[in-house]
């Protein structure tokens, strides 16, 4: 969980955890958080939204990682993002997330580019 906060968060293994919102990753309110080489954001579980990721008015980046197998029981089973957040994904690998509503990636503002 981060509020009004800059991270960085590096060559990390986040799986298995449960929230509400973002299983493995919960920014609020101008938090800003770049994520590098995290190999694995597996078999996370949101109760309402962001399996992997949520971000609500709030800057992700993340770099080299894979997000695998995470669910949210509403929206964005990998990543979910609300008002103003945005989200640019260099290489990052999307794989069988889950959601009541929506599945791994929400619609823009969430670019996702090749390595």
């Amino acid at each position: 969980f981060d509020e009004d906060g800059d991270d960085r968060l590096s060559r990390s293994d986040l799986r298995s955890n449960t929230a509400r919102h973002g299983g493995a990753l919960c920014l609020l309110n101008q938090s800003t958080v770049w994520v590098d080489q995290c190999t694995l954001m597996s078999s996370n579980l949101a109760t309402n939204a962001g399996g992997a990721i949520y971000a609500s008015d709030s800057v992700v980046e993340i770099r080299g990682a894979q997000l695998a197998d995470n669910s949210a029981l509403y929206d964005g089973g990998g990543i979910a993002l609300e008002g103003t957040a945005n989200a640019t994904l260099f290489g990052v690998h999307l794989v069988n997330n889950s959601a009541g509503r929506d599945g791994g990636l929400p619609p823009p503002p969430c670019l996702l580019l090749p390595f």
